[in-house]
């Protein structure tokens, strides 16, 4: 299967009477304009979804490959992919407005997943940035038992107390009033700064091997990702 940046090669190279479909495992996806005609004359449903290794934000939209046949007759499959002639919509269509505007829709979604938590009944562990910064806590208090004696009672303790401020401030924000929440975002971002400092600190000395780096590594990425779309939902609510 193609890579996303071979994708979106292939997507932004075609006719504008075309639209490019990629098989991915069950289904067909379409990506970019691909998806925006197929949301527009079929009504499929759109995913948002940030690449970070590309530093886009990407749409696309996919159904059952069961149903090609029935739905592009003439379309053949070669290589994972195939380009399939379509009418031209019959309005014009500013496609960077429409997915900036898509984009902003599925930001408000989860901002007000956000704050109408009590009424859906969901709890701060079932946040995504709390499960990733408890699994970062599980990982590094294991690392913990492993580093040198004059190193596990300094660096290693700061490093753990400051994965707690993390989730200090996760709870704080989440049961916080509207008008506190960011401020107590803040905290946890800025405790999550320092876990970075550590972090680096431990690869500085090399106390680890590479791929307990890595797994470190990709453990405090997924949890700063997760805090920063959290802030953004909460900045784009507040406007």
């Amino acid at each position: 299967m193609p890579t996303i940046k071979e994708i979106l090669e292939i997507e932004r190279s075609k006719p504008d009477n075309r639209i490019v479909l990629f098989e991915e495992g069950s289904f067909m996806k379409a990506y970019e304009r691909s998806a925006c005609f197929l949301s527009i004359m079929y009504r499929f449903k759109l995913n948002v979804r940030e690449y970070k290794n590309i530093g886009e934000t990407i749409l696309s939209a996919g159904f059952p490959a069961s149903t090609m046949a029935q739905r592009f007759p003439h379309a053949v499959v070669s290589n994972g992919w195939c380009m399939v002639q379509v009418p031209l919509l019959p309005f014009e269509v500013d496609f960077d407005a429409w997915k900036r505007q898509v984009i902003d829709g599925e930001m408000k979604r989860q901002a007000d997943v956000m704050t109408a938590d009590t009424k859906r009944h969901i709890r701060c562990e079932d946040l995504k940035c709390y499960k990733a910064t408890l699994d970062m806590l599980v990982y590094a208090t294991q690392l913990l038992n492993h580093m040198p004696r004059e190193l596990r009672y300094t660096l290693g303790h700061r490093t753990i107390e400051d994965i707690h401020g993390i989730m200090r401030g996760i709870y704080r924000t989440f049961y916080a009033d509207e008008e506190r929440k960011r401020e107590s975002l803040d905290r946890a971002l800025d405790s999550m700064v320092d876990v970075m400092a550590d972090c680096r600190v431990m690869y500085a000395l090399r106390m680890y091997n590479d791929n307990v780096n890595m797994h470190l590594a990709e453990q405090v990425a997924t949890t700063d990702t997760n805090l920063s779309k959290w802030r953004n939902s909460l900045r784009k609510n507040a406007r």
